[in-house]
């Protein structure tokens, strides 16, 4: 009779953490005073992509890796006394009209006057390949530069999941959104009555050994995947501090942190 009870309770704890987190990770995340985040999953122009690169302006990208070749594109924007990313100009010096900056950046703070571009390619002298979705090569070189700061996809994930929690892309399958006991998709689940929180502690490949705050006194360890096997990543930290994020901060974050590798 025990056992009996015993296994119910861990099923019915395995069913609600499957609904905790199907209902937590289905939710978009549209743009807020911060900025937006990558909205869907897969997000197939990060799968061969090698990190991202936090840059400010003004920003001045090439055709080629020379700053002796053509300006294809030189963007300027500032802050606004208003509060809403969409009242952000960025403003393009080539054309001499504001562009739309959900179309060129991966992700963008203009509260924070900080854009997030992906680097397809880095070269030994410093020198960035990033995409640039409005250009008609959809890519273009950024010279070296002190005030950027660049990341491949694990550190970029490891730093800041760790500091700012995350949340998930929108439809990311529901069977890599579980946490398991080992880092393996076939590895059994960590068995939890009610999730309501998740520390990321360690970063290991394409997957994150988190600490699940439970209604209970236990606060069982496991892993979750935060990219799966094609590269597509799952998971983007919290930074604009949405509250229905795992380990959402309450206060807004200091986004000046993105250019301190030593946190």
């Amino acid at each position: 009779m025990f056992n009996q009870l015993k296994n119910t309770l861990l099923l019915r704890g395995l069913l609600i953490l499957t609904v905790v987190f199907s209902s937590l990770s289905t939710s978009l995340f549209p743009p807020t005073a911060l900025g937006w985040i990558p909205q869907q999953y897969p997000t197939q122009s990060l799968q061969q992509a090698v990190g991202v690169v936090a840059v400010q302006a003004p920003l001045t990208l090439y055709a080629e890796p020379s700053t002796t070749a053509a300006t294809v594109e030189a963007f300027t924007w500032q802050r606004q006394s208003v509060t809403s990313a969409e009242n952000a100009t960025v403003f393009s010096e080539v054309s001499q009209q504001p562009v739309s900056a959900n179309q060129l950046f991966l992700a963008f703070y203009p509260k924070y006057q900080l854009a997030l571009l992906t680097v397809l390619d880095e070269r030994p002298d410093g020198w960035l390949e990033v995409s640039l979705p409005t250009t008609e090569a959809g890519k273009a070189w950024l010279a070296p530069n002190g005030n950027n700061t660049v990341y491949v996809w694990q550190d970029f994930i490891r730093l800041y999941t760790k500091n700012f929690g995350f949340q998930w892309l929108a439809g990311v399958p529901a069977y890599q959104r579980s946490v398991r006991l080992k880092p393996e998709d076939t590895a059994p689940l960590v068995p939890v009555t009610i999730v309501q929180g998740i520390k990321v502690l360690h970063v290991r490949g394409n997957w994150m050994l988190v600490e699940l705050r439970d209604m209970g006194a236990e606060h069982p360890i496991g892993w979750l995947r935060w990219r799966d096997e094609q590269g597509n990543l799952m998971v983007w930290p919290n930074f604009s501090g949405q509250s229905n994020a795992f380990q959402a901060p309450s206060n807004p974050p200091d986004m000046s942190r993105l250019f301190d590798k030593d946190m």
